[in-house]
């Protein structure tokens, strides 16, 4: 062979070697992994991404380091528990090297649901939100976000990732929206107005409490119904058919490896929208919360939702609405499910109420005793049992917190008063209900009415912007309840 084919042969091996290494695909980490993130505490925090068949990656932590071997094209490494802390710095080798700075160990919940979670709080807080539904008659609710704001910079462990709004996404690693420089963004006032209210003030309360990083994966979709929150497998179980728009696959499904703390959910809206899907949500809400932890594969980890904020759009949000809080209600028969209620924080005609502050407030009460196990009053009362007696009903509260009490307190063209408790009713046949008269007698409320001799049910804030005012001494509002299950009919339209 001549010196000139030689050296072609050589030129050419060089080349197809060049090419084959250029070809081979980096280590990669999942897109939820960026400087400033919070890894979950105390439990196997999972770091993974994407690489070559037989790649050998290599993940180190703060003198911890795991090993494993991508297959599939995909890799994972599950960290040995670790405590609260840091900044630390994650370091992933491979065909690569990929660095991670300012890395924290601490709590991380997903804040999720429909447009009253999505809802962020620029909304609420940027001086140029020029929507008259949030200026004159909420001016003091805004001054409250206004200054939540401003002091974000100076809580450097709260850590948010806010997902894009992606309604049908394809399974794949979550991606920050535009909006944000990098995914895991240190908390600032710029950044906060990007946040959702309920979550970024959920997590902030949760931080001053605890003292520990605290991580927010901001992912929700306005005008989403639960359903397509579910897998195909969950729908099934749940006895429906998948949903052209999934949330599941574009929101909830690239996230499942990775650990958290818990869950908070703000949805139900799109689901009051008739009696049957109200109904309805009593099996497909449980379903779905089952799902999800059996999915995570983290046992029953915290789940706290909020129920339905008070409203009176129409007669169908006055008939609906109190069916979908009583089917949210349902999940609390499930360990480690909690619940923040908003009947006294909504508006007439709002649909999102401004009042999420004390809301996300309630939340971190419910928190504090699924998630930290800590002994308070978390609960507003609930219905426990009734009676009838002498043609009055006892009704039996659980969580009374310290006592019942008649709560005076103002939301727009309500106003209650301490002399007067409000928001019973009473029924001889579980149909038609009239306004009774209601009395605390310890842990019960006695119910009474001269239009109804022989009460059979009574219930309690049956309505969508409900006139009732039966809380604990812990200030927290009591649940709405029947005893009935009558279901109503929708009118019939003419035509």
């Amino acid at each position: 062979m001549n010196m000139r084919l030689i050296i072609k042969s050589v030129l050419v091996g060089a080349i197809v070697v060049c090419a084959t290494a250029s070809t081979r695909a980096e280590v990669k980490l999942n897109s939820l992994f960026t400087d400033n993130m919070v890894l979950q505490r105390d439990i196997p925090a999972k770091v993974f991404g994407t690489a070559d068949d037989g790649e050998s990656v290599i993940v180190s932590i703060n003198g911890q380091t795991a090993k494993t071997t991508a297959k599939g094209g995909e890799w994972l490494v599950a960290l040995k528990p670790m405590k609260a802390g840091g900044p630390h710095r994650l370091t992933i080798e491979g065909k690569n090297t990929l660095t991670l700075q300012n890395v924290v160990f601490g709590d991380v919940w997903l804040c999720t649901g429909q447009s009253n979670m999505d809802f962020d709080c620029a909304r609420f807080a940027s001086p140029e939100n020029t929507q008259d539904e949030y200026l004159d008659e909420y001016g003091e609710q805004r001054k409250r976000y206004i200054e939540i704001a401003k002091n974000a910079a100076s809580y450097k462990n709260l850590r948010m990732f806010v997902a894009e709004k992606r309604p049908g996404a394809k399974r794949a690693g979550l991606e920050a929206v535009k909006d944000f420089d990098q995914s895991w963004q240190v908390s600032s006032e710029k950044y906060t107005l990007l946040t959702s209210a309920m979550g970024y003030v959920f997590g902030l309360r949760l931080h001053q409490h605890l003292n520990i990083p605290i991580g927010l994966i901001d992912t929700n979709k306005s005008g989403s119904p639960i359903e397509t929150w579910m897998s195909a497998e969950a729908l099934k179980a749940a006895g429906l058919k998948a949903e052209a728009d999934s949330h599941y696959n574009g929101n909830i499904f690239p996230v499942q490896k990775f650990a958290i703390k818990g869950v908070i959910w703000y949805q139900g809206e799109s689901n009051a929208m008739s009696v049957e899907s109200s109904i309805a949500y009593g099996r497909t809400f449980p379903t779905m919360i089952e799902s999800w932890r059996k999915e995570w594969g983290q046992g029953d980890f915290p789940f706290l939702y909020v129920q339905l904020a008070g409203w009176d759009w129409n007669e169908s949000v006055r008939r609906n609405w109190p069916l979908l809080r009583e089917s949210q209600d349902m999940a609390l028969a499930l360990p480690n499910v909690g619940a923040a209620l908003a009947i006294d924080k909504g508006a007439r005609r709002n649909i999102h109420p401004i009042h999420k502050i004390s809301v996300s407030e309630r939340l971190v009460l419910a928190a504090r005793k699924h998630a930290y196990d800590e002994e308070l009053v978390y609960s507003g009362p609930t219905y426990k049992s009734h009676e009838v007696r002498g043609g009055k009903i006892e009704v039996v509260f659980d969580h009374v917190g310290g006592g019942l009490i008649k709560k005076a307190f103002q939301i727009e063209d309500i106003k209650t008063t301490s002399a007067k408790l409000e928001g019973f009713e009473l029924s001889a046949d579980g149909h038609s209900y009239v306004p009774a008269e209601a009395t605390i007698q310890g842990d019960k409320v006695v119910v009474s009415s001269d239009a109804v001799k022989s009460p059979k049910h009574v219930r309690y804030a049956w309505t969508g912007f409900p006139n009732a005012n039966l809380f604990n001494k812990g200030d927290l509002p009591a649940h709405p309840f029947r005893t009935d299950d009558h279901v109503p009919q929708a009118p019939v339209e003419q035509k």
